[in-house]
């Protein structure tokens, strides 16, 4: 969901999406039916997109959505997506969240961090990545920059790309994943 907000699809957030689909070698033409599956206008996206016109001949047919995804599993009824493709965005730790969210810092790996931030290089997202787990987690966004290399730190000395990463990165989390077990005599839940 952090292609949409507030009705539009965001186009920084479609080529981090696009980015991640080349990474699982998956066609990008997936951002554009995606797009066009949760924006609430009625354009077809080229190449790859589509709107009710299209689902409309679909048997049986059905409209798109116009808005956000509630689980992963809505990919289904989006022009595109198999269960395949849908369970290898899964094993790449794709989720769907009630609402865009940013990156947390303190969590992510190397790789995903230079995948959704194209400004850095993969080896700079390990240096990155290096400082937190040599140092502990950030306690702010200021003081991650501060322990960032010297390279990443010039990069964000460019106002644009600092409100980009500021943007797509935060040391906090709204949304968690549990997984609990819980065992009473022999019975495992």
């Amino acid at each position: 969901n952090n292609l949409l907000y507030a009705g539009e699809i965001q186009l920084a957030n479609a080529a981090i999406y696009e980015n991640l689909l080349k990474q699982q070698n998956l066609p990008v033409e997936l951002v554009n039916s995606l797009a066009d599956w949760l924006d609430s206008d009625s354009i077809v996206r080229f190449p790859g997109g589509a709107e009710d016109t299209d689902y409309l001949l679909f048997n049986p047919p059905y409209r798109v959505a116009n808005a956000a995804l509630l689980s992963l599993q809505d990919l289904r009824q989006v022009k595109g997506y198999t269960p395949a493709i849908i369970q290898r965005l899964a094993q790449a730790n794709v989720c769907v969240l009630p609402q865009s969210s940013q990156w947390n810092l303190n969590f992510i790996s190397a790789q995903q961090l230079h995948d959704t931030w194209t400004d850095v290089s993969l080896a700079e997202a390990e240096q990155m990545i290096e400082s937190r787990e040599k140092t502990g987690y950030f306690v702010s966004a200021s003081e991650a920059i501060s322990r960032f290399p010297l390279s990443v730190q010039k990069i964000l000395e460019d106002t644009v790309k600092r409100a980009t990463f500021e943007r797509l990165f935060s040391v906090r989390n709204q949304y968690f994943f549990v997984d609990i077990q819980v065992k009473y005599g022999v019975t495992t839940v």
